[in-house]
């Protein structure tokens, strides 16, 4: 028998890709069954298990063993009800490994199998201990032949699941032990998770919910009495280009969102609300106000009115209150919040900023009549309870909402959230007074130059993009003391993972010139050529293209990586079409063609001597992320990354997800090196 399912090993991003073919929500099973195939076949998710034409034949097994959905015969339930990133997924695993169990609905019980379940992870705890003491090692083997009172068949995807998410480590010897051995509990250590006595082994809905503690995803919905469990109100913060916007889209995914920018003419009435003149059709009247009628219809005119038109502040007010009473939350984002003169913004809304444990207002305010006009009005089929607004007033809590509704009162409810971005680097802003500071969290957002593998595009050369922000970071921070001009990773869009020379110059160059240097003065190496400051206007040719040799020299002063530096010659690497590589021929007659390119470069590679190879890469610094493209060990950049992965070619880690381009390089200049005489067809 198997604890589970021996077709698949799960692997964080196989997850990634199975939950974005779930349902998001509780969804009606059969419509679940039909969408899920459909996604399944079209997407061929999963190749390699050509013969399960169905996701819910036996390569369903791992997915619901992970408790990733469970299925009645009405219902379909997913885990998460959203996309997760690669971390929240590794942290869910971490967590699920602690309370699996087995025999579970999904798998087997052993012969004559009777009373409770095995937690896997206790039972390996408290084995390795006794072996311990007994003096004998542990046997991983042996674990599980006791465990389980029988040989199982699958010890290889069992131990890639322990090695990647427990606290344990399955070594190439058998021998199963503490990765630290201060993750050791004693026998009746509390901490160990334990299951209810009789459970029902074959119990779908219990086998799900056991794992509900794994995913604590940010509910902003949990309005927690007595304290707030989120903060209302809060400012990211950080140098530009850092993701702070992104951040925010993130945790406010599918909620009910509200956005505007502050700017220098920002005022109360562009945030808040105004009457405006708008133009409406009406019926004309003749000088007596009769309505002008022809040929039985009334004539209509357009009239100019004013009409009291809502802004950013007051449409999410508006609809916080009405979504109260849903329990569901309400943001309004403000962009750039100090390129506006925040105490002329919010003027008396400052009041409210204040909240109490409840998450209301503490000092509510007096709305001025042409507001509390409108809000009586869109306030006219809303509900609020006495028991929606808690906390102390000077009025009862009847008293204060009967004020609410009727426009008199404003207070902000618990439910809105006022989300800010600040970039910290920006000129011309207006100052932030320490009261208004107060009455706000602080996120600082770091610069991370190193979340995608991007790449500088200049002369046919590709340059790291987050090497060249480690450098030009540096170089910013000890000449300015600040962190304030840094520049974060998206400070300039990639196309396609690539930024062109042309928007490297316009949008970095220009930067680092214009807004950080040039109070400093370009003394730095990194501006000179040939011991002369290379002024901005040398990386443009008197066409105006971008003179991409001086591009260059700047990349190479500040000792950039380049990701593939090979100048492909007019020679077969050069001619041939990339889309076809296919097949690599040696000088003894060898043909190397796999089912895919990179199957072709990685038996290459094989072929001619990882060892080899491996000294070629290092002496080159051919890489990806912090990894050499081959190399004796793995990083961690790499194996959290959506884009790479590593392939094992005996003691080294090849990375799969290089370009074909680069391969073709790669091989190029292996080939020269080695006097190979390969030949790519």
């Amino acid at each position: 028998m198997d604890p589970f399912c021996r077709v698949v090993t799960p692997s964080i991003s196989e997850i990634c890709k199975i939950n974005c073919i779930f349902p998001q929500k509780i969804t009606v099973a059969a419509d679940a069954v039909s969408k899920i195939n459909e996604m399944w076949n079209s997407k061929s998710w999963n190749p390699r298990f050509s013969n399960y034409k169905n996701f819910f034949e036996s390569s369903y097994q791992p997915y619901a063993q992970l408790a990733l959905y469970w299925m009645d015969e009405e219902k379909f339930y997913p885990r998460f009800g959203k996309r997760l990133e690669y971390h929240e997924i590794s942290d869910y695993l971490k967590k699920w490994f602690t309370k699996y169990y087995s025999p579970n609905p999904y798998s087997k019980a052993p012969a004559g199998f009777v009373g409770t379940p095995y937690i896997l992870n206790n039972y390996i705890n408290n084995f390795i201990i006794t072996e311990n003491g007994n003096g004998n090692v542990a046997s991983f083997q042996t674990c599980f032949h006791n465990m389980f009172g029988d040989d199982i068949g699958n010890l290889d995807i069992l131990k890639n699941i322990i090695n990647e998410f427990s606290d344990y480590l399955v070594e190439d010897n058998g021998v199963i032990r503490f990765k630290d051995e201060a993750n050791a509990h004693e026998l009746i250590d509390d901490s160990l998770v334990r299951l209810p006595e009789n459970v029902d082994c074959n119990d779908k809905s219990f086998f799900f919910h056991n794992f509900d503690t794994c995913y604590q995803p940010v509910d902003f919905n949990d309005f927690t009495s007595g304290h707030m469990k989120f903060s209302r109100q809060q400012i990211f913060f950080g140098a530009p280009g850092t993701g702070k916007s992104h951040e925010i889209k993130k945790q406010t995914a599918d909620q009910s969102v509200v956005r505007t920018t502050f700017h220098p003419d920002s005022d109360y009435s562009t945030f808040v609300g105004a009457y405006k003149p708008t133009t409406i059709d009406v019926p004309l009247r003749d000088v007596s106000g009769h309505v002008v009628v022809e040929n039985g219809n009334p004539v209509i005119e357009s009239k100019i009115v004013y009409e009291f038109v809502e802004q950013a502040f007051l449409k999410a007010y508006v609809n916080a209150w009405t979504l109260l009473a849903e329990n569901k939350p309400q943001f309004l984002i403000v962009e750039e919040i100090n390129r506006g003169n925040c105490a002329q913004i919010f003027g008396d809304l400052f009041q409210l900023l204040d909240r109490n444990d409840f998450g209301f207002s503490d000092y509510p305010i007096t709305a001025d009549k042409d507001l509390q006009k409108h809000l009586k009005k869109a306030f006219e089929n809303l509900n609020i309870s006495g028991t929606d607004i808690e906390g102390e007033y000077e009025e009862s809590n009847d008293s204060i909402a009967t004020k609410v509704k009727s426009g008199e009162v404003l207070l902000l409810p618990k439910n809105l959230y006022i989300w800010a971005t600040m970039n910290t680097s920006d000129q011309s802003l207006f100052p932030i007074d320490s009261a208004f500071k107060r009455r706000w969290d602080w996120k600082y957002i770091p610069i991370d130059t190193k979340k995608e593998n991007w790449s500088i595009k200049v002369n046919g050369s590709a340059y790291s993009w987050s090497d060249f922000l480690e450098k030009v970071n540096e170089k910013i921070g000890s000449t300015t003391s600040s962190e304030d001009k840094k520049l974060g990773f998206y400070f300039c869009k990639a196309c396609k993972n690539e930024i062109s020379a042309d928007r490297f110059v316009s949008k970095v160059l220009f930067y680092i010139y214009n807004d950080v240097f040039k109070d400093y003065g370009y003394e730095d190496p990194m501006f000179k050529n040939e011991g002369k400051v290379m002024p901005f206007q040398s990386f443009y040719n008197t066409d105006g293209s971008v003179n991409e040799t001086v591009v260059k020299i700047i990349l190479d002063n500040l000792d950039v990586v380049r990701d593939l530096e090979v100048d492909l010659p007019e020679d077969d690497f050069q001619k041939m079409d990339s889309s076809k590589f296919n097949e690599v021929v040696f000088s003894d007659g060898t043909i190397i063609k796999g089912k895919t390119q990179f199957e072709t470069y990685q038996n290459t590679l094989e072929k001619i001597g990882i060892e080899k190879v491996a000294e070629i890469v290092a002496e080159k610094g051919w890489h990806r992320k912090s990894s050499l493209v081959v190399d004796s060990v793995q990083h961690d950049d790499i194996v959290n990354s959506k884009d790479f992965s590593y392939v094992q070619i005996d003691h080294y880690y090849v990375i799969k997800g290089v370009n074909t381009k680069s391969m073709m390089g790669y091989l190029k200049v292996i080939n020269e090196k080695l006097g190979l005489g390969l030949k790519v067809q």
